[in-house]
């Protein structure tokens, strides 16, 4: 996911400021959640080798609130491709 680790750890507002602009449907669900949550992803995941399988494990890890809320924004939307990428 090509979001600025600064973006991530911001206030609400900049990150959803700058969801508006991001065309990628995991990276705007991201910038979209609550400031603890986009904190955690960068600090245990984002830029760190095997990216793709941390992300998984963060995305199991979080509240059923948190996985609940990807599945019905990412997956469940039409026309949005997940196949071979990671949660988040």
């Amino acid at each position: 996911m090509a979001i600025d680790r600064q973006i991530l750890m911001g206030p609400d507002w900049v990150a959803k400021a700058a969801a508006r602009s991001v065309p990628d449907p995991r990276a705007r669900w991201m910038l979209r959640q609550p400031r603890d949550v986009r904190r955690s992803y960068a600090l245990e995941v984002h830029g760190k080798p095997d990216e793709d399988r941390l992300a998984e494990r963060w995305m199991l890890l979080q509240a059923d609130e948190v996985r609940r809320s990807y599945v019905e924004h990412v997956l469940d939307k039409p026309g949005v491709k997940t196949r071979g990428k990671r949660a988040a």
